[in-house]
């Protein structure tokens, strides 16, 4: 799993809180939060996350995502500084 420092690692734990408790994505085991169709994907990095959607092909793509330093969570809400 990536080393997230303190900082940072606020922001994921709020998202992750929300994704998983409000949104009924489930955790896999290397820390990412999918959704129950296994469609959508939040995989975190050390210092960025990214939100990617999974083709027909069987490959993802990423369709969003920032680094921590530019975003916090308010209510569940991605908000960029």
């Amino acid at each position: 799993m990536t080393t997230i420092n303190v900082k940072n690692r606020k922001v994921v734990d709020a998202l992750k809180v929300y994704l998983l408790s409000e949104k009924g994505y489930t955790e896999d085991k290397y820390g990412n939060c999918i959704n129950v169709e296994k469609t959508m994907k939040f995989h975190f990095n050390a210092i960025s996350y990214r939100i990617e959607q999974k083709l027909s092909n069987g490959r993802w793509y990423k369709i969003g995502g920032h680094y921590y330093k530019d975003v916090s969570m308010v209510n569940g809400v991605i908000i960029r500084r």
